[in-house]
């Protein structure tokens, strides 16, 4: 899935959510994006739904969302907008190896690794982060969403 020259992905990630996002969680769903695709990351247009996703200026809703491989970077990003003056900042626990127990199937990507096969830009401000970041598509489905914590104000 990954290619041979990849570490596996990791199964924790941490996703950064505030009452202005457009992914949300949503009970008995899970983490929903606000634009949905029949794309799969093998389809041609994912990359420019990508691109589009990255694009903050952007108004077309994204059947993206975006999670941190790494703890440190996701605090990092709630300190960000809890500095931005966001409301309800919270970060999610997100264990995709809940789904091999529960039959759940989410479908994500390291954001890097994407890049590299498929070679498009990623924006200077998104760089940064971009090491960590993984994109989930349309879903995050609700039992992999294990543990919640606000950032202090």
């Amino acid at each position: 899935m990954y290619g041979y020259n990849y570490e596996p992905a990791p199964t924790t990630f941490f996703r950064v959510e505030d009452r202005s996002s457009c992914a949300r969680l949503i009970d008995g769903l899970g983490i929903v994006a606000r634009g949905q695709t029949s794309c799969t990351w093998n389809h041609a247009a994912t990359v420019e739904l990508v691109q589009s996703h990255l694009d903050w200026q952007s108004r077309t809703p994204s059947p993206l969302i975006s999670v941190y491989s790494d703890m440190e970077r996701a605090q990092q990003e709630a300190d960000r907008r809890v500095d931005a003056g966001r409301h309800e900042v919270v970060i999610w626990e997100i264990e995709t190896s809940v789904g091999q127990r529960t039959g759940s199937r989410a479908y994500y990507r390291n954001l890097r690794r994407y890049r590299e096969r498929h070679d498009f830009w990623i924006p200077k401000f998104a760089w940064n982060m971009s090491e960590f970041e993984w994109l989930f598509l349309n879903v995050i489905p609700e039992d992999m969403v294990v543990e919640s914590w606000e950032p202090p104000m």
